[in-house]
């Protein structure tokens, strides 16, 4: 670690049981206490350190020490502070008002489906992490390369400062219990900082409410800056601190290379990187992803794309039902990059009333259009619908829209079969379960084509994790694109799934959705490779119209890998592949490979 800057920190009379600046020393930087009771305390520093939450009246007192200071070529740096306790007075008036405002707050609750994976009482909350923007690419690449799914899955215990309410350790004669004022918090900050023109944003942060946010932020001031930085410290280590001073022990270096290029006057600057995915044999595409367009206060795509990482996932067609957050224009090339790749889609979300279906629901039709043209935005199609006439005349009119606007249809969580009779081209189920006597395997023995598909009406972090819905989609060597991928779901090469990290399921160079003679099939064999995320596989089956032909029940392996001779099976309109997982929701299902 570099030697060359100087760093002195502001003590809080607070202290948790693992302090930021011991931190620091063990990652090798040279830091000593400032003694703000000697004049001139500041002289001979580089950079002056706030510790988390540790704002106090002794910067108040002397801010314009501290202005001088940091117009003279001073780096005054502060860790995550207490909204409840900012003032942001003792800021030049020159960088103008600066507020701290909490966002780190509940959206909804965990489904009762959703207990398969990270269930728990509490209510999901925003995940507040930083979009890295372009002025911070490189704090974020040099030396240490540090990557958005580094940020993710954060559970921090914190606030453990004892400002936000008495201490029980401070009430003489009564039982102690020494976690009482401690909190977990599943997201990386707790508030972010509303900036004005004055600062440059080099971690953003988005919300319902809150547009232009940011999480770590900078104002050069003289020939010194202010540095913000909102991104929280674990207080106390227990089993979840390791992932975060993972993402601090990287932080910490490229902070301190950082300073060191303002110092030196050192540009910023980083060439444009590629973005462009590999190529693949099928590509794990996620299709249902709202983006802080609704109540339940969806996650930015730039968390999106960090959800995607960490789980793996490829390819996401967003479906917000009003881009209006974004300014009304949606910039997907920001957000995609060599990993993640953003496609265009809406959701069509109108309430139905005094149809034939109200008593079941209000929220029986909804449409996805995946992969459309990125101005085809309308807000049309979501609104009240009064009579079955006018529900019939707006789904053909929303199908025949999204396919005109070069898109695939998709019938989202249906209640009832009412796509049957629509110009749709896929079936998303939601959670995703046997199909075995379904609507959708009805529809397939009319002789009838569409695809099988998966989806999470997106709130959050933790649900993506409680509901890991994937669409295996094979391109056949086409490069991933917004065409190859809306080509791909037209012909069917789709294989629904949730929990599974991999899955290719062929006959020969036959795909799902494929048509394949019946000569073919009988002399052809089943390929079932598999892989859940975590617990085992419970069993494989395969059908061939609406009878099971083939079961194979494992339950002692995570993967698997089958063949299924079909000769001498009875081969009946179409055969389709069910694995199930651990339980009935968390399961794998092919598009039929259709027989002709």
């Amino acid at each position: 670690m570099s030697k060359k800057l100087k760093f002195g920190y502001f003590a809080h009379w607070f202290q948790p049981s693992y302090k930021s600046v011991d931190f620091l020393k063990e990652q090798g930087i040279d830091i000593v206490e400032i003694d703000f009771s000697q004049k001139n305390y500041l002289e001979g520093l580089d950079v002056a350190f706030v510790e988390q939450h540790g704002f106090n009246d002794y910067i108040e007192n002397d801010e314009w020490y501290i202005e001088d200071w940091v117009k003279r070529g001073g780096i005054f740096m502060f860790m995550h502070q207490d909204y409840m306790r900012w003032t942001p007075y003792f800021l030049p008036d020159e960088l103008g008002h600066v507020q701290l405002v909490h966002r780190y707050i509940p959206t909804i609750m965990p489904c009762p489906a959703d207990k398969t994976f990270t269930y728990d009482e509490t209510p999901y909350m925003t995940y507040m992490m930083p979009w890295i923007e372009k002025p911070g690419k490189k704090l974020f690449a040099e030396p240490e390369t540090i990557t958005p799914d580094e940020m993710i899955d954060w559970k921090i215990r914190t606030n453990t400062f004892s400002v936000l309410r008495p201490h029980t350790s401070l009430l003489d004669g009564l039982e102690i219990d020494e976690n009482a004022d401690i909190e977990y918090v599943r997201a990386t900050s707790q508030s972010c900082y509303l900036p004005n023109e004055k600062w440059e944003v080099l971690g953003s942060f988005m919300d319902c409410a809150v547009k232009d946010g940011a999480l770590i932020m900078k104002a050069n001031y003289g020939k010194g800056m202010y540095f913000l930085n909102q991104i929280l410290f674990p207080e106390i280590l227990d089993e979840n601190a390791e992932r975060c001073l993972n993402f601090w022990k990287k932080y910490v270096k490229n902070l301190v290379a950082y300073f060191e290029r303002f110092k030196n006057g050192e540009s910023e600057e980083m060439p444009e990187v590629k973005k462009e995915l590999p190529m693949k044999r099928n590509y794990k595409v996620s299709t249902h992803m709202h983006s802080l367009d609704w109540y339940a206060n969806d996650s930015d795509l730039g968390t999106i794309n960090a959800m995607m990482r960490y789980i793996g996932y490829d390819i996401c067609s967003v479906a917000v039902k009003d881009a209006a957050p974004y300014d009304g224009n949606l910039d997907l090339s920001k957000y995609s990059d060599d990993k993640v790749l953003f496609l265009h889609g809406q959701e069509y979300h109108p309430f139905n009333w005094n149809d034939r279906y109200e008593h079941l629901s209000h929220n029986t039709y909804h449409f996805l259009a995946i992969g459309m043209d990125p101005e085809a935005y309308t807000k049309k199609f979501t609104r009240s619908l009064f009579s079955d006439e006018e529900i019939d005349a707006h789904l053909k009119e929303a199908a025949d829209y999204i396919h005109e606007h070069g898109g695939a249809v998709c019938a989202a969580h249906p209640r009832v079969d009412y796509w049957k009779d629509y110009d749709i081209d896929g079936i998303d189920k939601e959670p995703l379960r046997s199909l075995a006597g379904e609507d959708i395997e009805k529809y397939w023995l009319t002789g009838k084509n569409c695809a099988i598909m998966s989806s999470v009406d997106l709130f959050g972090f933790r649900r993506f994790l409680d509901n890991p819905a994937t669409n295996f989609i094979y391109l056949k060597g086409e490069k991933p694109c917004r065409d190859s991928v809306v080509k791909a779901i037209r012909d069917g090469h789709v294989i629904a799934a949730c929990g599974f990290d991999e899955a290719d399921i062929y006959i020969g160079d036959y795909l799902p959705g494929d048509e394949i003679s019946y000569a073919d099939a009988e002399n052809g064999v089943l390929s079932i490779k598999a892989k859940t995320m975590r617990h085992k596989i419970k069993e494989v089956r395969v059908y061939s119209g609406e009878k099971m032909i083939y079961k194979l029940k494992d339950g002692k392996n995570a993967e698997i890998d089958v063949k299924v001779p079909l000769k001498g099976l009875k081969l009946d309109k179409f055969i389709r592949v069910e694995v199930e997982g651990f339980n009935g929701h968390w399961i794998c299902l092919s598009t039929p490979f259709y027989l002709r």
